[in-house]
């Protein structure tokens, strides 16, 4: 029973992410990078050096 029940709320999150991608894809939004199951665009975020470039990026050609 529990396999069950775990089988169909698999389903059904994995079919709300589906509709849910099919509805904003549908919306004039402009292109950005394809998303991972459950974890989105999460390795895309910076890490925790890349305040360093950009402060030097700054320190070069001003603000």
């Amino acid at each position: 029973m529990l396999l069950i029940l775990a089988s169909a709320g698999c389903l059904a999150v994995s079919l709300y992410y589906t509709i849910w991608g099919t509805l904003l894809r549908r919306a004039s939004l402009p292109p950005g990078p394809q998303g991972l199951p459950f974890v989105g665009n999460l390795f895309d975020l910076p890490n925790d050096y890349d305040w360093l470039h950009w402060a030097t990026f700054k320190a070069k050609y001003g603000t």
